[in-house]
């Protein structure tokens, strides 16, 4: 697909003017318009991957803030329901196709997109691990900027390729593609056995666990 070209969508914008990130002037129409722009490198890491959205309806500054991993009341039906074959009684989590369905997350309020680390298509082997660097108040950038090329340096020693990216928060990822061979079990260890490693070797910069 050529970035001249980019996708259409008919799903419906209402309020398109609607500031996400009032400081920055950026409005709903503004995000789907860069979606739009961008989604021939985004659609592998987003379609056929259950999803954990943050939906916030008043903009990234709103008091209005919901986690959905399940369906709410009025979704759009572009955003579709699936099942996890592991989870039989468990309730459907969340995924999109095409184009339409990330639109249908803009339309939503959807500020934040949190892939799987696997498709729908293959459940049980995941193709990518996500490292994810979440800052205390008092660390610096740089500091964070740092720490996700310390990830990355340890990736590739580990002969696997990384790419640091933004998060939807206030920290950083990185990203490590992975053949579908392994399972999740031992995909955790590994990336639990990554950060030990590093909380043990500078434990006044990094912490294994979330506090």
């Amino acid at each position: 697909m050529s970035l001249k070209n980019p996708p259409a969508s008919e799903v419906v914008l209402t309020h398109p003017d609607r500031l996400y990130w009032p400081d920055e002037g950026v409005s709903k129409q503004a995000l789907a318009d860069y979606y739009a722009a961008v989604w021939p490198f985004m659609a592998p890491y987003l379609v056929n991957r259950p999803l954990a959205l943050l939906r916030l309806p008043d903009g990234i500054k709103g008091h209005q803030r919901f986690f959905q991993k399940h369906a709410w009341k009025g979704m759009n039906p572009h955003i579709e329901e699936v099942a996890d074959p592991e989870e039989i009684d468990g309730e459907k989590l969340l995924r999109i196709v095409d184009f339409d369905g990330l639109t249908a997350l803009v339309q939503s309020a959807v500020l934040e997109i949190h892939p799987w680390g696997t498709t729908t298509e293959n459940w049980e082997r995941p193709d990518m691990i996500t490292m994810d660097l979440d800052p205390g108040e008092d660390v610096a950038w740089r500091a964070v900027i740092s720490a996700a090329l310390d990830v990355k340096a340890r990736l590739e020693a580990r002969d696997l390729a990384a790419f640091v990216k933004t998060s939807g928060g206030k920290g950083l990822h990185v990203v490590a593609p992975l053949a579908r061979k392994a399972g999740w079990a031992a995909v955790k260890d590994f990336a639990h056995s990554l950060a030990e490693s590093m909380s043990a070797d500078a434990p006044e910069k990094y912490l294994a666990t979330a506090t």
